[in-house]
């Protein structure tokens, strides 16, 4: 999935009724959206700008964009003139809790960003998606360890290390080796977003619906955090933001950022919502796959073999995990008698 930070929804755990087909089509469009979106950043803009200023103005069109979303009432009545509403809107107290949540997870979402587009100057799409799974992957040892998987905990690592090591070929120099550098810490980074994100989306309400609203009002504001941090980083080191400001070049950067960001949450959210957690999970290991054939198609070249078995790999890790931790799910939900999430 993509960055980018995939909100995280939790699904019901009374009563949840899996639907497979909603959930797999939401699932299959988002991971080819966030995959076109790391080729919309590679060929489009990167070709007008440096990786910094670029990562920003993406963040800043990302952020106006959940603003819009998050505050759509209020935008309706300033341009329609509405009156406003006799119902109490849904808030939450902004606890000190909470706005440390935010500001963290503004850091990461600058930070995480950042990483990604400056790994794409040198790696290819796929490359990079798939290296930026391969930390989160090795660090599940850890998890498997402490529920007391000894084989996992040592496996898991060490085959996704060697994922790794076919895909960068450090031997053969195939891949820029600080790219991918790159594209591995943008993944371990991307993990505490993740968990960030979860506790945003889910703070301060009653209702699931309240807790929508509320969560995405704070991802909102995180985003444009991270907007705000971004830029002034380019602008602290040298980036130049006038090419954006072509009414052209903004207009596609805003596009680009419903397509390959705003979008791509929402069919995140839908997925999430359908499926249970083992589907959800197999659904994520696709995106090796996905990656390579898209590189594929790009480039109009076989990758090495080593590339293709090391993604592979990465995907064979990943449906083992999800597999796991789909059948631990199962086992809690009989043992107290509730249906799976």
């Amino acid at each position: 999935m993509d960055e980018k930070v995939q909100m995280q929804v939790p699904n019901k755990t009374a009563g949840f009724r899996e639907k497979p087909g909603r959930g797999f089509a939401a699932g299959i469009c988002n991971n080819a959206l966030g995959l076109l979106g790391g080729g919309f950043t590679k060929e489009v803009t990167l070709t007008v700008s440096r990786p910094l200023p670029g990562a920003a103005v993406e963040t800043v069109a990302g952020a106006f964009l959940l603003m819009l979303m998050a505050y759509r009432d209020r935008a309706a009545d300033l341009v329609f003139r509405r009156g406003r509403s006799t119902a109490a809107p849904s808030r939450s107290p902004l606890t000190q809790a909470m706005v440390i949540n935010i500001i963290l997870t503004g850091v990461t979402i600058g930070t995480t960003k950042a990483m990604r587009t400056v790994s794409l100057v040198t790696v290819s799409v796929g490359v990079m998606s798939t290296l930026s799974m391969a930390v989160p992957l090795a660090l599940y040892g850890i998890e498997a360890w402490r529920e007391r998987h000894r084989w996992t905990a040592i496996l898991v690592p060490l085959v996704t290390l060697a994922g790794v090591a076919l895909i960068t070929g450090p031997q053969t120099g195939d891949v820029d080796l600080a790219g991918a550098g790159y594209a591995l810490a943008s993944g371990a980074i991307n993990m505490l977003h993740a968990v960030l994100v979860g506790r945003l989306l889910s703070s301060g309400a009653l209702t699931q619906k309240q807790a929508d609203r509320v969560g995405l009002k704070a991802f909102a504001w995180a985003t444009f955090l991270g907007a705000v941090i971004l830029s002034a980083c380019a602008a602290f080191t040298g980036g130049a933001f006038g090419s954006f400001l072509h009414w052209r070049v903004a207009a596609m950067m805003i596009v680009g950022a419903f397509l390959f960001g705003t979008l791509p949450r929402m069919l995140y959210a839908v997925a999430r919502r359908s499926l249970s957690l083992g589907s959800f999970g197999l659904l994520g290991a696709t995106i090796p796959l996905l990656a390579l054939l898209g590189d594929m198609a790009v480039y109009r070249r076989l990758p090495t073999a080593s590339a293709a078995l090391g993604m592979v790999t990465i995907m064979f890790v990943a449906a083992w995990i999800a597999w796991l931790k789909g059948r631990a799910q199962r086992s809690v939900s009989n043992r107290h008698g509730a249906p799976a999430p």
